[in-house]
């Protein structure tokens, strides 16, 4: 179930993973943390910014961006500078890469990570993708 968190969570989790992320997500997370998109005929759960603003919120958020980047770097052949930003529930990951030229910044061409091939395949850009959400 979507539901809104503070800024200071999400820039929280943007220290912890030493990157900035793109507006669009930033500004989808504070107003729907925890939501799915759809992305060719497949829901892909959005990782939430973990919300320590009380119990039922901690609860709410544990599948969060940081703990999602944990599980998904220790995949074989996840690409060492990607940040996983969705699952879809089959192992594959909705992925961002750095700037080139900004490596602290996030990109907001998103990739699919496959986790049987280990290939990524451009998808479309992130701001596009946020704006099917499911639920």
């Amino acid at each position: 179930m979507p539901f809104p968190v503070d800024l200071k969570y999400i820039l929280d989790a943007e220290e912890q993973l030493q990157v900035k992320l793109p507006s669009s997500l930033s500004e989808y997370l504070q107003r729907w943390n925890g939501a799915e998109i759809e992305i060719e005929e497949d829901d892909w759960q959005v990782f939430s910014v973990l919300d320590k603003s009380n119990r039922k919120q901690i609860a709410r958020s544990w599948n969060d961006i940081v703990s999602g980047n944990k599980s998904a770097s220790s995949c074989a052949g996840f690409p060492p500078k990607a940040i996983a930003i969705a699952q879809n529930g089959s192992g594959d990951y909705l992925v961002l890469l750095p700037h080139i030229d900004n490596p602290s910044q996030l990109n907001d061409c998103a990739l699919i990570w496959d986790h049987e091939t280990g290939v990524t395949t451009e998808v479309d850009k992130l701001s596009i993708l946020l704006k099917r959400r499911v639920n």
